[in-house]
Formats: structure tokens, C-alpha cells, sequence
């Protein structure tokens, strides 16, 4: 779902109000106008944080050429470019990149 199809508003539910979402998800019915309020601004930042987790978040190729890629700077230390490389193997070999006799945790 998009960002765009999640609009909030209160709905009055007898006496009290419950907020909720184009995105069919409700907030707990409660006694004050400004808790359901309170409920929809903490979905929408819910909704904010998980966007933009998944907007920043590299993909698993991309992870393993980032290791790679740590591996070859000058400024790393022979031990943790070792570190990087084999990060860099274990997520190929999770997406299928490697064959799992070539991996270290096996020689």
C-alpha cells in the first residue's frame, strides 16, 4: 500500500470516537476526540517509518556488493575486509550466487 491510500479520520461511535484509516485499520474506541486523534497521527508515523524503511533498506544483491565493496577500501583492516568478504559470500549464496562448496565455513 502507498502512502496516498492511507487517509485518517475520527468517527463518533455513540458517545465516544475511534480513528481510523482508508487503509481499513481502526483505532481503539476511546472517551476523548483528541486520543483518537492522538491514534491516527501515531498510525500515520507508523505507516511514515515503515515506508521509508523500505525506501532506504538495500536489496540483498546490493547488500553483498556494498560488503564487497567495504572490503576493497584502503582504510579496512586485513582482518575486517575478511569479515566483509564473507558476508558478502554468505548473502550470495542466500540468494543463490554461490554454491556452498565455494563458501569458507566449509574448507
Amino acid at each position: 500500500m502507498t502512502a496516498h491510500t492511507h487517509s485518517t479520520s475520527i468517527v463518533r461511535v455513540g458517545d465516544s470516537f475511534r480513528g481510523s484509516c482508508a487503509c481499513r485499520t481502526k483505532g481503539p474506541v476511546v472517551a476523548n476526540r483528541w486520543e483518537a486523534d492522538d491514534w491516527n497521527r501515531g498510525h500515520l508515523a507508523d505507516i511514515e517509518r515503515v515506508r521509508l524503511h523500505l525506501n532506504t533498506q538495500p536489496s540483498l544483491p546490493r547488500a553483498a556488493q556494498l560488503y564487497r565493496e567495504a572490503a576493497a577500501r584502503e582504510d579496512v583492516t586485513p582482518e575486517n575486509a575478511a569479515l566483509f568478504i564473507q558476508m558478502a559470500e554468505e548473502i550470495e549464496h542466500r540468494v543463490g550466487g554461490v554454491p556452498t562448496e565455494q563458501l569458507q565455513l566449509f574448507d
